[in-house]
């Protein structure tokens, strides 16, 4: 803000200008600013030898505001220039020499001198109160809280309540207090009297006789309320509705099927000698031999002792093909796989059911590969459960480490490695 005073309304150069980098102002737009600084200091002879000062104001780079003519405050700095200075003299003032306490100033006609304060005549007036020469409020007839009022004509004063005006426009309303607690619950109300007992409802059975009806046979479905509550349904007074379901024809023999709710493991969990620790993102992998045609959709695993208290993470499993069709090979190409994540788990001596994504469906006799990998953090641990007999040389177990990435197992696994540790696993 620029802040500029000139000499007059249509002076072009101002007598004084001083720029204010920061100005607040208030929400119905008024500000306050003080002229004057070190970097434009005001000269007060500037009110002293002009009479007729106005103010202009612009504001960030506007043009400058119409200008205002000042008003009378801003000419007291004047003072301290005042062009009599020293023109007052101690002999000025010798009147007043000589008074005593208790005299007044007087003017005699002539000139002014000290006096008694005598030849006076004090009265207190309506609503005043005169002891010797002090005035004081006269509180006759006032109560706490009232004021001192004229009255209508204006001849007198009294006491009396302070009137109030019109009253003003409502505030906004104010925000929501926080609810308060709930009371205390209310104590339960006596029980009231039991009703009379219900009717119950009845069902019964009867076969179809003859084959006008159902030719290949069927049954009556008879329901009723037990009216005279002997719980038994009465087909000659009770029966409310009747249906018959016959049988339907005997359809055409299907082919012979295939094995169903088949589940196979390689050997039983409880000849477990040893654990291992499943480490993040290796892959471990056991072959086995299919013992049926069956869709599989689900492989179980048992984590053993030494596992984290709180694991959190993923554990993955999968299914792959054989690389060789007569001899042991390698996993190959993957054919299902699945995974379950685990937040703060408790996963010491735990069995963990690991669904496929969809199923897979398996030939009998024929060699495939189950795999089991883990992704978890720094400090998160799970161990299994191995046969530690077994010689890795037979190469029916084998290992990959980095086999996951991001829980996700290869479409075609690669090359792997043996491994000595055959793991328990149930497949369904």
């Amino acid at each position: 803000m620029v802040v500029s005073l000139y000499n007059g309304p249509d002076a072009v150069a101002p007598a004084y200008q001083s720029v204010l980098p920061s100005v607040s102002v208030g929400e119905s737009g008024a500000f306050n600013v003080v002229l004057g600084t070190p970097a434009a200091p005001l000269d007060t002879t500037l009110f002293a030898n002009t009479d007729n000062l106005f103010v202009g104001v612009s504001v960030a780079g506007e043009p400058e505001l119409p200008r205002q003519s000042l008003a009378a405050a801003p000419y007291a700095l004047a003072a301290a220039q005042l062009a009599c200075t020293g023109c007052i003299t101690p002999e000025h003032t010798t009147f007043l020499s000589g008074c005593t306490e208790g005299e007044v100033l007087k003017y005699t006609g002539g000139e002014w001198g000290c006096g008694e304060d005598s030849g006076f005549t004090y009265t207190a007036g309506d609503g005043l109160a005169l002891t010797d020469k002090s005035f004081a409020l006269n509180p006759t007839g006032c109560e706490p809280g009232y004021v001192l009022q004229r009255n209508e004509s204006n001849t007198a004063w009294f006491c009396g309540p302070q009137a109030q005006g019109p009253p003003g426009e409502n505030g906004e309303p104010g925000t929501n207090g926080e609810p308060g607690t709930n009371g205390e619950p209310g104590t339960n109300g006596e029980p009231g009297d039991d009703g009379e007992d219900g009717l119950v409802s009845l069902v019964a059975t009867a076969p179809v006789e003859g084959e006008n009806l159902c030719a290949n046979g069927g049954f009556h479905i008879f329901s009723g309320l037990d009216l005279n509550k002997d719980q038994v349904l009465d087909l000659n007074v009770e029966v409310t509705d009747t249906r018959t379901i016959c049988n339907g024809e005997n359809g055409p023999a299907g082919p012979p099927g295939e094995a169903a709710g088949l589940s196979y493991e390689p050997w039983n969990l409880n000849m477990t000698l040893s654990e291992f620790h499943l480490s993040s993102s290796t892959g471990f992998f056991a072959q086995f031999i299919a013992p049926a045609k069956s869709d599989f959709s689900t492989v179980t695993v048992f984590t053993t002792v030494s596992s984290t208290a709180t694991y959190t993470g993923t554990l993955h499993a999968a299914i792959y093909s054989n690389s060789d069709p007569l001899f042991v090979g390698e996993p190959s190409q993957l054919l299902a796989q699945g995974t379950v994540s685990l937040t703060a788990e408790d996963v010491d001596m735990r069995y963990h059911a690991i669904e496929f994504a969809e199923p897979v469906t398996l030939t009998a006799h024929k060699r495939y590969w189950v795999a089991i990998s883990a992704n978890s953090g720094s400090g998160e641990n799970l161990f299994m459960g191995f046969h530690n007999d077994y010689a890795a040389h037979h190469g029916l177990v084998r290992g990959k480490p980095g086999a996951t990435s991001a829980g996700v197992f290869p479409a075609q696994l690669g090359t792997s490695n043996l491994d000595s540790r055959p793991f328990w696993f149930r497949l369904h």
